[in-house]
């Protein structure tokens, strides 16, 4: 029997607990936990921390056995107490535990360098996981291995993080290496080995591909690929042939287009076997159910299914396919839709039509995207074979009947907006427009969606020390991108140019909450709860920051009457919405339901998951039951008209087969 590699996992909490915070993004601990248990046998959990500070999280802790490691914080005394306890515990299990292989340092903090040296010395295999802002390069670098918590999580935002340039250089790099010690051809197993010993941060999904193979598929353009006996091959290619390769495209088909803007724009090639097993599961599920689910619930119970059949299914898969099913016209939101949303199956739609109207997604973009439709090229690029040519030539043809493209002269193009700004969708949006509307980029501006990101990243730099200046630059980018897409530009994204919005309403949000304009803030707050809840392209790119913004909005209630009133450390919005209504002043908690039916003519889901929550929350049971009755009543009015939904033109078909 094969021995297991035997893991042991240190985590200094309050390092990453304060990067994620530096962050605005909320700890999932159970999923990082998911992937060290795919790594092997996790025999050593230790976490270190002051649990009166970090409360909240000791539950989600517990449920993954980790061993919770009590620091007493006494001034500035306790600033290294984690460092020096965790690197003696280490110490001691290397010495206590010779059948450990693996040590997993969950921190962004150099001085565990020197530990890592050591560990290595002895012969152990070290990995390294904290979040990308906030971690050193020097520990980075002195690990064998080293993930990004956002990796983790599915929060990482690939195309403005990685620059896929930066991994083909690696890749040449390490090429060169073996070329050097006469070894090409070379494995593709033993390359990526190779890769990442020269860089401990090297992933492949941090550039978007879901497998090392994918994406030396996708550098063909540096590297000749071979097949032995099932096995890849890597070569680099010469000078000449990479010219060559660069001039002539042969390495570079349209097919390759295709996968390459999906991926760009967040919606991924899933393989054909796996996306319509995910699709048919999915469907069974919501067919079956009794209560509506949400996608993010349906796939949580996938995992578990997957899990414990043995399935090899990564998540970040199944998500991909869910945002298919999503785009599929096929399922009925609440108000408004997104991945949290509970949604039920439309009456009378079979397999083959939710399949085909989830596939048709997939097209739809391409069409919008600009990209020239060639019904071989797509068909190899969804469907791994041209013989799917009809079929995708079908999928076209729904889209056509339901208007959400167009055909002139042979060409597909999507319709022209129906107004004349594409934000104009919701009234939520209404009060932040005329920002929008009083702004122009510099007449000498380039008016692209590369600039618009430019500009967006820019605001993002400026974003933790101005707020002001920040706003400035996000709202400069939403109107660059806006006007991009008004304009027709290939590859301009109605989803980057909500996220840029998002961007701006988040941050004049909080200026105006740190300058106490609360009421001038409201605004702002709720379009930013409209725009991550009712999509989920944007949503998983604010991710981490639709916690605290919930916090920030229901402290608005008790600011107004205390101009010093601080939240709990650590207090989730559930718990500091339940002591905001039931605060010793009424006012306060009238402030409070004001606040809460505001945001639930923009979106009921946050409404949702604070009912859902409230049972946990520390506070008497009377009060919780009046919190909860009030919440139910804001459940229980009429919504408003909801926003259109995703791809609501696009229909159940009524005729034909999800296959061709």
């Amino acid at each position: 029997m094969e021995s297991q590699n035997n893991i042991a996992v240190f985590v200094d909490f309050e390092n990453i607990a304060a990067a994620a915070e530096d962050d605005h993004r909320d700890l999932e601990l159970t999923r990082l936990f998911d992937f060290l248990k795919s790594r092997g046998r996790v025999t050593i959990k230790r976490a270190y921390g002051d649990w009166r500070r970090y409360s909240r999280h000791r539950s989600e802790l517990l449920e993954n056995a980790v061993n919770l490691v009590q620091l007493y914080s006494y001034g500035m005394a306790h600033k290294n107490g984690a460092d020096i306890r965790l690197c003696i515990e280490a110490i001691e299990t290397l010495f206590t535990h010779p059948n450990i292989q693996t040590y997993v340092i969950v921190s962004g903090d150099s001085d565990y360098s020197s530990l890592i040296s050591k560990l290595r010395e002895y012969g152990k295999y070290t990995l390294g996981i904290g979040l990308r802002r906030s971690t050193s390069e020097i520990l980075i670098k002195s690990m064998d291995e080293f993930v990004f918590y956002e990796a983790l999580v599915g929060t990482l935002d690939l195309t403005q993080e990685f620059d896929v340039s930066e991994a083909h250089a690696l890749l040449l790099r390490s090429l060169r290496s073996f070329e050097q010690q006469d070894e090409l051809p070379v494995f593709a197993g033993k390359l990526k080995q190779r890769m990442v010993a020269f860089d401990p941060a090297f992933n492949e999904t941090y550039y978007g591909y879901d497998q090392f193979k994918t994406f030396l598929e996708d550098s063909t353009d540096i590297v000749r690929l071979e097949i032995r006996d099932d096995q890849m091959y890597v070569t680099p290619l010469n000078s000449r042939e990479m010219a060559q390769a660069a001039t002539q495209g042969e390495l570079r088909p349209l097919a390759e287009t295709y996968k390459r803007y999906l991926r760009r724009v967040g919606l991924p090639l899933v393989e054909l076997s796996t996306r319509r097993a995910v699709l048919s599961d999915l469907f069974d599920l919501f067919r079956t159910t009794i209560q509506p689910l949400s996608l993010d619930q349906a796939a949580a119970i996938l995992r578990e299914r997957y899990d414990g059949e043995n399935i090899l299914r990564p998540q970040t898969q199944v998500r991909d396919v869910l945002r298919l099913a999503y785009r599929s016209g096929c399922l009925e939101f609440d108000h408004p839709p997104s991945l949290a949303a509970a949604a039920e199956l439309h009456h009378n739609v079979g397999l083959d039509e939710f399949t085909r109207n989830a596939e048709g997604a997939y097209v739809r973009k391409i069409v919008e995207g600009g990209l020239q439709v060639d019904l071989l090229e797509l068909a190899s690029a969804l469907f791994g074979a041209p013989d799917y040519a009809d079929y995708v030539e079908t999928l076209l043809g729904d889209l056509l009947s339901t208007g959400v493209i167009e055909q002139r002269n042979g060409a597909y193009s999507a319709p022209p907006p129906a107004s004349s700004s594409p934000l104009a969708l919701h009234p939520a949006l209404m009060p932040v427009l005329p920002d929008l509307e009083g702004i122009e980029p510099p007449p000498e501006a380039v008016i692209s969606s590369q600039e618009a990101r430019r500009q967006f990243d820019e605001g993002t730099r400026l974003r933790a020390r101005d707020f002001a200046a920040s706003a400035s630059k996000y709202l400069l980018a939403t109107k660059t991108q806006q006007m991009a897409l008004e304009m027709g530009e290939t590859g301009a994204t109605l989803e980057e140019l909500k996220w840029y919005l998002a961007g701006y309403c988040s941050v004049q949000a909080g200026h105006r909450f740190v300058e106490r304009e609360y009421e001038r803030s409201i605004p702002y707050y709720l379009s930013f709860f409209y725009l991550a809840y009712s999509d989920d392209t944007v949503q998983e790119r604010v991710r981490g920051l639709m916690r605290p913004m919930l916090s920030y909005y229901f402290a608005i209630a008790a600011r107004r009457f205390e101009p010093t009133f601080q939240a709990q450390p650590n207090a989730s919005p559930s718990q500091l919405a339940f002591q905001l209504h039931n605060h010793p002043n009424p006012a306060v908690g009238r402030a409070l339901e004001d606040l809460l039916a505001r945001l639930s003519h923009v979106t009921l889901t946050p409404i949702r998951t604070l009912l859902k929550q409230l049972p946990t929350v520390l506070g008497d049971m009377a009060q919780k039951e009046r919190t909860a009755a009030f919440l139910n009543k804001l459940l229980a009015q009429p919504a408003d008209p909801p926003a259109d939904p995703p791809d609501k033109s696009v229909q159940p078909a009524t005729n034909g087969t999800a296959h061709p």
